[in-house]
């Protein structure tokens, strides 16, 4: 079967072909996503071969002989074949936006801190190819170390990568074209998202008692998100005092006028007997359905337990008495005067609030972040299947894309 091969510009417009001739050696297709890969092999004099290595990132479309088209995309490398082998110039491993991620010095009996720096821009060379994202990793190096090594590797991936292959495939006069679909363009974009999570995870720094009289009836934490999200668990570091037998209750409260409101939008409790006596692991309260925390609004953690007060059966809540947590505040109930009031001296929860989000809404917020040259994201159903949307693991767009697409939907078999 016959294929014509037509160059589009970099701003996909209309532009006079290369003097080549072109012929599909193949293409190859994904369910996740469409247009996958293409070789072509070229024909021509070593002058317009050579400039073949301009056209990268230039759309290239693929029409069958009823002048349809049948695969779409860029092109992604050339290899320019000669005596000696091939000249190869691609974006393959090029970066023009790069950060560190970098685990810092500490002492070998210490955890060390992770951090990420700054991202690192080359304007020219997204200006010509577009947002090419890398991530470092490096462990136990200072800041200034990650900086200059983010600097160095800008000034050497922003531009294409070219290298010499020897025994290459191919004949003087040659050259291969690897194009690639326009899918893969996603994997040049990171995704990172803490979404999916409001917490304070700091080291424990204090206790407090719950459930000893009626002074300590119930301890609240107010939290907040910049997103909405629906939670579905809620975590926190308790253990028993003695050998309470009732249970230990955790419950999401609207605010009103800077206090919990009394009324549970959803609860759960667990067993006093199964709390541990010596250490304060984190104990999980799950929801039987999510409940929906709007953007920006405060609500309240509010634990309590369901039976009487004990000085000797009882539970005691991990705390950071170092203020960690910058959007909410910390307060206890006092029955005997039906009050709530801040702790002395004053602390945030430890906690871990965990959230779900609907695949399919995720697939969009991935397609957003990642899609430079794609027009848009047509979602004909609803997946139905709800997780946790929280990444730090500063993946590509395109493998989250894909992992979320394996799911399927609530209907898959």
């Amino acid at each position: 079967m016959t294929f014509n091969v037509v160059f589009e510009g970099r701003d996909f417009s209309r532009i006079t072909q290369p003097p080549l001739s072109l012929k599909v050696e193949c293409m190859r297709w994904t369910a996740f996503g469409g247009a996958q890969q293409a070789q072509v092999r070229a024909y021509g004099s070593p002058a317009s071969l050579e400039a073949l290595a301009d056209w990268l990132r230039c759309p290239v479309v693929i029409y069958n002989a009823l002048d349809m088209p049948v695969w779409w995309g860029y092109l992604h490398g050339v290899s320019v074949f000669g005596e000696m082998g091939a000249v190869s110039t691609s974006l393959e491993g090029m970066a023009n936006r790069v950060a560190v991620y970098h685990t810092c010095l500490a002492p070998l009996d210490q955890p060390a801190e992770s951090n990420l720096t700054a991202w690192a821009d080359d304007g020219t060379s997204q200006a010509r190819y577009g947002v090419i994202e890398k991530v470092i990793r490096r462990a136990h190096i200072d800041d200034s170390y990650a900086l200059q090594l983010r600097d160095l590797s800008l000034a050497q991936l922003k531009d294409t990568q070219v290298k010499l292959q020897l025994q290459a495939m191919g004949h003087p006069g040659q050259a291969l074209l690897d194009c690639r679909g326009w899918m893969q363009t996603l994997a040049w974009k990171t995704w990172q998202t803490t979404a999916g999570m409001i917490a304070n995870t700091v080291g424990q720094d204090g206790t407090q008692v719950l459930g000893s009289s009626t002074a300590y009836a119930r301890l609240a934490q107010s939290i907040q998100n910049g997103t909405a999200l629906n939670v579905n668990s809620v975590d926190v570091r308790v253990r028993r005092q003695g050998n309470p037998i009732d249970n230990l209750a955790l419950a999401v409260q609207a605010d009103s006028g800077g206090q919990p409101s009394g009324t549970d939008l959803r609860s759960a409790s667990v067993v006093g007997s199964s709390l541990e006596k010596e250490r304060y692991p984190w104990v999980r309260f799950s929801f039987s359905k999510p409940v929906s925390m709007a953007a920006g609004t405060p609500y309240w953690l509010v634990l309590t337990r369901s039976g009487s007060y004990s000085g000797s059966d009882h539970y005691v809540v991990g705390v950071d008495e170092k203020l960690s947590y910058p959007d909410g505040t910390f307060r206890i109930y006092n029955a005997s005067v039906s009050a709530w009031a801040p702790r002395t001296p004053t602390c945030d929860l430890i906690f871990r609030v965990l959230g779900v989000r609907e695949t399919s809404l995720q697939l969009a917020d991935i397609f957003a972040a990642g899609s430079q040259f794609l027009s848009g994201l047509e979602l004909r159903v609803n997946s139905g299947v709800s997780t946790p949307p929280y990444a730090v693991g500063m993946g590509s767009c395109l493998t989250e894309f894909e992992r979320l697409l394996r799911l399927g939907t609530v209907n898959t078999a």
